[in-house]
């Protein structure tokens, strides 16, 4: 129904099919998003929450979810909570990525270096090509002075992704 520009439409059954099966997860996950777009912050933070809760290993095939809620998160200022969320994903696979530079993002505006030092390396570690990742310690590193560090990740950077440059 959202496809087709339906969005009340799609909301109710989201809704309707929360309400015969509140362990719906994905219907959860969908609300949250619809939720999210119409700029609802926390009505979109409780379905993320809900669809975690209704079944944990639905995240384990959608691990957009994190990524959703912590971006959300962040965007209300809960860094706190945004960092708690980024850690889960972590905790539930620690070789994602993405969690791990996201975390590597906070930790840097909160001028916690070291931590987004080693949030930028175990991103790298679990996915070599992960440019940002590159790029990002590279700037931390030119910031410690270290030169030639900080080339070799801006290198590699360029490398994983040439119009990271």
């Amino acid at each position: 129904l959202e496809e087709e520009g339906d969005k009340d439409g799609a909301k109710a059954s989201w809704q309707a099919a929360i309400q015969a099966d509140p362990k719906h997860a994905a219907a959860h996950h969908n609300l949250g998003c619809l939720l999210e777009e119409e700029g609802d912050c926390n009505g979109s933070n409780a379905s993320y929450l809900a669809a975690i809760q209704a079944n944990p290993k639905y995240i384990d095939k959608h691990r957009d979810l994190y990524y959703n809620l912590g971006q959300l998160l962040k965007k209300e200022g809960d860094y706190n909570g945004a960092m708690a969320i980024y850690q889960a994903a972590i905790k539930a696979d620690p070789k994602c990525s993405y969690a791990h530079y996201h975390l590597g993002c906070l930790l840097e505006e909160e001028d916690d270096e070291d931590g987004a030092k080693a949030s930028y390396q175990a991103a790298i570690q679990a996915d070599p090509k992960h440019a940002a990742a590159h790029n990002n310690l590279g700037w931390l590193l030119e910031e410690e002075d270290d030169e030639d560090g900080a080339k070799a990740s801006y290198q590699a950077a360029i490398q994983a992704d040439p119009k990271h440059a």
